[in-house]
């Protein structure tokens, strides 16, 4: 076990995505957790708890738009979500299998490609002399970017141009008024931004990319992140959602030139990903596909929207859902020392990878989870915030 009484956030996530696991705080107590869709790493949890296999284990998501990536969302969880979260509930709903779809050959369309909206009238004109103005302002600063293209970008960009993913057209270090995005499809105004250590560490640079962020998407764009782990270790899952953002081709829309990708049962769980096939490539892609595990054996998955500033970080970092089980052996209570986590799995054949010590944290009860499937709202534990049923 490695104890570390400072969090570097940029290595953490680097670690999580690396399938290792780690305690960190919570609302709650201290949680165990690791990458939600690396399915070794979930296994190794179930083994260092020694939970049984069919109780699955909770994640935890920034924000209430990526728990809609993963929960069939109705009426019901959008009147609790804009209650209740973020905060110390917990949502057992069905799993939204997230389909991805099937990178385009070259010479094929795009699906859902449509032009952005032509701005009329005095203030569209305004607008258009303020994006070419910048676009002018930008010039230098662009050359000289994509002189100085890190490896990750160089690696991005090597599948993106000339049309070699389904024939879509990139742009690289393209301004938007006063900004220079990374890469950017301009019939659907989507833009592509590969995050380095400094968008982790430092919090100036986190400030300003919100703010870019912000203005960005009130222009209309839409921004798809990525960190240089996501380009090394996963480069085709991330080629192929590229692909589905750009085309935004739904799930099981079939046509002779955009099939749907066959789906295959995951270990017991019932689980379904996509399966991506290329030339000389074939194998599952799970990028997105929560693990065996996590998608109970009905089919349901077991989410909360973090208010923890920790873990929102490290969730907004890694895209994808934590797993943030309690960090107590199966059967005992909540732990609120790092210390006594240490004592506790001390001498163990299986241990976490990493302890976050944060000294002793405040008592609080645990987080109250309800059930919403098929639209029902049933209370399965009243915990730190109390549920009424109208």
């Amino acid at each position: 076990m490695k104890i570390l009484t400072e969090c570097n956030l940029a290595q953490i996530v680097v670690d999580l995505l690396n399938g290792q696991t780690v305690v960190f705080p919570t609302e709650t107590s201290y949680g165990l957790g690791c990458d939600s869709t690396n399915q070794e790493a979930v296994d190794k949890i179930f083994k260092i708890k020694g939970r049984r296999s069919d109780k699955p284990l909770l994640v935890v998501v920034p924000n209430v738009e990526m728990a809609k990536r993963y929960l069939v969302w109705n009426e019901t969880l959008e009147k609790i979500a804009s209650k209740y979260w973020p905060g110390a509930l917990t949502v057992v709903g069905e799993y939204a299998r997230p389909l991805l779809a099937l990178p385009l050959l070259k010479g094929e369309a795009a699906i859902g490609s449509a032009p952005p909206p032509k701005e009329e009238g005095i203030e569209g004109r305004f607008r258009f002399i303020d994006r070419v103005a910048g676009l002018i302002r930008t010039i230098p600063f662009r050359r000289e970017l994509r002189k100085n293209q890190t490896k990750a970008e160089k690696v991005l960009w090597s599948h993106l141009r000339a049309g070699r993913l389904g024939s879509l057209k990139f742009k690289r270090q393209h301004g938007i008024g006063n900004y220079i995005v990374d890469f950017f499809h301009p019939e659907t105004k989507t833009i592509i931004e590969v995050d380095g250590d400094v968008h982790f560490v430092v919090q100036q640079q986190e400030q300003k990319d919100r703010q870019r962020e912000k203005w960005l998407e009130e222009q209309g764009y839409k921004i798809v992140r990525y960190n240089n782990v996501d380009i090394f270790n996963n480069l085709e899952g991330v080629l192929q959602e590229i692909n589905f953002f750009v085309t935004q081709v739904k799930p099981c829309q079939a046509s002779e030139t955009s099939p749907c990708p066959p789906l295959v049962e995951r270990g017991g769980g019932g689980v379904a990903a996509p399966l991506y096939k290329k030339e000389g490539i074939q194998g599952e892609i799970s990028l997105c596909s929560l693990a065996t595990g996590v998608v109970a054996q009905n089919n349901t998955v077991a989410i909360r929207v973090t208010a923890h500033p920790l873990l929102k970080s490290i969730t907004e970092k890694m895209g994808r859902p934590l797993v943030a089980t309690s960090a107590n052996l199966a059967d005992a209570g909540d732990v609120y020392s790092a210390d006594e986590i240490v004592k506790m799995y001390n001498g163990r054949v299986e241990t976490p990878d990493i302890i976050l010590n944060y000294n002793e944290l405040p008592a609080h009860k645990p987080s109250t989870i309800v059930s919403v499937v098929s639209g029902e709202l049933k209370i399965l534990r009243q915990g730190e915030i109390t549920i009424l049923l109208e």
